[in-house]
């Protein structure tokens, strides 16, 4: 598949949710190919190509990122991309919950890459916190009945 094809897929991957499509190729471990998908969902300035990480990593949570980097120096080695929950801090303050998740794939021509996508999962988040929350409350509600009993 040649590069523009690439770029093609991963554009055609993007419109059709809250999604970044990513390719990365270890032989290049410090730049990866940006698609628009990548620049909105990590608030990145509009690109005309391949960028290096460091743009990437600044967007990354200060809490998240030295282990989401521990994580990518070792995915050379282990041959897999697990898959990876981190927090993008966009210029304006919000916080995005992201998932990423990949593969290696083949290409035929004597080198893989890693593949995959960068998912949106603030709101799934917040709902889980808010059922987190909403379970405290019932259970304290509960507690404090039985006290009052």
């Amino acid at each position: 598949m040649d590069d523009e094809a690439l770029k093609r897929l991963l554009e055609q991957m993007e419109r059709h949710g809250r999604l970044a499509a990513w390719v990365w190729d270890p032989r290049h471990p410090g730049r990866y190919p940006r698609t628009p998908g990548m620049e909105r969902l990590m608030d990145l300035p509009p690109s005309e190509g391949v960028e290096g990480l460091d743009d990437f990593f600044a967007r990354v949570h200060p809490d998240d990122r030295e282990r989401l980097r521990d994580v990518l120096r070792e995915v050379p080695d282990l041959g897999v991309i697990p898959d990876l929950s981190f927090r993008c801090v966009h210029r304006d303050g919000t916080v995005l919950h992201l998932r990423s998740s990949g593969m290696l794939v083949p290409t035929g021509e004597g080198h893989d890459l890693f593949m995959g996508t960068l998912l949106d999962v603030t709101e799934r988040v917040a709902i889980e916190q808010q059922l987190v929350e909403a379970e405290r409350s019932r259970v304290a509600a509960q507690l404090a009945a039985g006290v009052a009993h």
